[in-house]
């Protein structure tokens, strides 16, 4: 079941992707990787700058000093100024979408698959290296399983692998069960 991309999905993608060559043209791009997954942590543990790179409310120069202040001395140059670029562009925030979109095209560069797999219990050693194996064999990537646990499925596994959706769980066979009875239930009422 795909997604509706959004249109700051795909800016976050374009910049992501801007980012990505330029610190790649400068042989920088595990440096600049590190950095960037160390800012999408950092941005999802503190709300408060967050909220002050991505609030419209703040100035641009504000915003400014705060990068240049938090990230000058601690991130390479090349960080900073795409960091400044963005603040100019009224883009900042798209950071954290920025972020997860550097984080997707190092994993493609680097033959990693994300896969979240959802099972209704928590799965064995042994299940998650045959679900890994299996998505491995098929996409000739190397999955890397985020793990959800989620009882409603009652049983199998859903798996999200970008766009699309996997649903083997027993919670979507009963669905289409009950789908596929109640259209014969109208039909042979019809017909009756």
């Amino acid at each position: 079941m795909p997604q509706a991309v959004t249109q700051t999905d795909s800016v976050s993608r374009v910049y992501a992707k801007s980012l990505f060559e330029l610190a790649d043209e400068a042989g920088q791009l595990d440096v600049i990787a590190g950095q960037v997954d160390s800012l999408g942590d950092l941005l999802g543990e503190s709300p408060e700058l967050r909220n002050l790179l991505e609030n419209p409310a703040v100035s641009s120069q504000t915003r400014a000093d705060t990068i240049s202040r938090v990230f000058g001395s601690r991130a390479d140059e090349l960080l900073v100024k795409f960091l400044l670029v963005l603040n100019a562009k009224d883009r900042l925030a798209a950071l954290h979408g920025i972020t997860a979109a550097f984080g997707h095209l190092m994993d493609e560069r680097s033959g990693r698959l994300p896969v979240e797999v959802t099972f209704a219990n928590p799965p064995s050693e042994e299940e998650l290296g045959r679900v890994r194996d299996q998505v491995s064999a098929s996409t000739g990537k190397q999955a890397q399983l985020t793990v959800q646990i989620d009882p409603d499925i009652i049983g199998g596994v859903r798996l999200r692998i970008g766009d699309q959706l996997i649903d083997a769980t027993v919670a979507a066979r009963l669905r289409r069960l009950q789908h596929q009875l109640s259209t014969a239930g109208r039909q042979h009422a019809r017909s009756a």
